[in-house]
């Protein structure tokens, strides 16, 4: 078996929230940054906010290794968001979030990023 590995040093997630209320149910969203290099990778990410402001967090990856961030944990409960990581070095970007809706529906999802 054979994989194609897609490295990059700019990654695009379209969509993510945090929300968690009553209306909405409760939402977890993680970034997984992963860096196969020798040396360390400096990620700069940019969180867009559905109200349309920007907040950035810059977070290290060492090498070898993955960094898993909490987006809950930087940004707060309720916030629907888009994400732009750009990095020093080339590495691999996804993003797993998982849900509970009312304790009805409950999963989750994962996807790579779109590197460029």
């Amino acid at each position: 078996v054979t994989f194609n590995i897609i490295l990059s040093k700019t990654w695009y997630f379209a969509e993510g929230t945090t929300r968690d209320n009553t209306k909405d149910g409760k939402y977890e969203e993680w970034l997984c940054l992963q860096n196969p290099g020798s040396t360390n990778a400096n990620a700069h990410i940019t969180y867009m906010l559905g109200d349309g402001s920007n907040l950035t967090q810059d977070v290290v990856v060492n090498p070898r290794s993955r960094n898993t961030v909490s987006v809950n944990d930087f940004l707060g409960k309720d916030k629907d968001v888009s994400t732009f990581v750009e990095s020093d070095q080339l590495i691999l970007a996804e993003r797993p979030m998982y849900f509970n809706y009312h304790d009805w529906c409950t999963g989750g999802s994962d996807t790579l990023g779109y590197g460029i």
